[in-house]
């Protein structure tokens, strides 16, 4: 297949039109290159800031654990109202305040003996979190 080219008078104004059109675009073109590439750099500094806080906060949790209920904590995916601030980009977690088993189940129970453990935990984390 052969490709047809009319090289005249005509045809050079428009080419010299459509170079100039985008010799005058390049410079905002080039601008929000610069400014993309800003945001993109601003996106990844903030990505890899929100990280280290969320480790921060997981170890603050799994230290807290161990020390009130003497088990290592247990990582799992799981729903939870820590979604919310999560999907806002704001390091959450989630633990549970009480031991037992059964979760959400008709068999669910719980160790009464353990709620003053939860309770600490709860305090103990929002004072740590808010430096109190």
């Amino acid at each position: 297949m052969a490709i047809k080219f009319q090289y005249n008078k005509t045809s050079l104004g428009e080419m010299r039109k459509k170079l100039q059109m985008r010799q005058r675009a390049l410079p905002t073109i080039k601008s929000k290159e610069s400014a993309l590439r800003l945001e993109v750099k601003k996106a990844r500094d903030a990505a890899a800031g929100a990280q280290e806080r969320m480790e921060a906060l997981v170890a603050r949790a799994d230290s807290a654990i161990s020390e009130l209920f003497g088990v290592e904590a247990i990582h799992g995916p799981s729903s939870t109202d820590a979604n919310i601030p999560l999907a806002a980009g704001i390091p959450a977690v989630c633990v549970s305040a009480a031991v037992g088993r059964g979760c959400h189940t008709r068999q669910e129970e719980i160790d009464l003996d353990q709620l003053p453990n939860g309770a600490k935990l709860s305090m103990r984390l929002m004072q740590e979190y808010f430096e109190i």
